[in-house]
């Protein structure tokens, strides 16, 4: 199957299907995030399986709570530090190394990271509210740090899946 790129200049967000609060844009062949700032009310968007490499312009979706950026080619996580309302965060199957760029996202009580490239378990200290993290098909090290941080995860109640 082949993927097409959209350009900016014919990308026509009415074309698309949205609601009141939801915006799917996945299975596009977007090379990255359109310019979403006339919807600000949107809590729900979908952006997987494009070909989207880096997280940006998403700042003035404040009421967002569900953000599905997974199968793309995103390698760093950054530009959801305006998301506090943020609730579910699908990053699964990127080329994600580093767990960083989350410390704002008080609210998350969801993240799937599977299937990157993910080493250890850091940057999540900050997510008080997190209740399930999902790092299966990484390159997790069975190190006594990667260990410590899953059972300090788990006894705060968070369900880690690691398969």
């Amino acid at each position: 199957m082949k993927a097409y790129k959209i350009p900016d200049t014919t990308l026509n967000l009415k074309d698309y299907e949205i609601t009141n609060t939801a915006l799917n844009l996945s299975s596009r062949g977007l090379t990255h995030i359109p310019d979403l700032n006339h919807y600000p009310y949107l809590q729900i968007l979908y952006l997987g399986s494009n070909q989207i490499e880096t997280i940006q312009g998403l700042d003035k979706l404040v009421k967002l709570q569900i953000l599905y950026l997974d199968t793309n080619q995103i390698e760093t996580i950054q530009g959801l530090d305006e998301l506090v309302n943020l609730r579910k965060l699908y990053l699964g199957r990127n080329q994600i190394e580093t767990i960083q760029g989350l410390d704002n996202l008080v609210n998350l009580w969801g993240l799937h990271l599977g299937g990157n490239q993910i080493e250890t378990i850091q940057g999540l200290d900050n997510l008080v509210n997190l209740r399930e993290l999902s790092i299966w098909d990484n390159q997790i090290e069975n190190s006594l740090g990667n260990k410590t941080a899953i059972n300090k995860l788990r006894d705060r109640g968070v369900k880690v899946y690691l398969k």
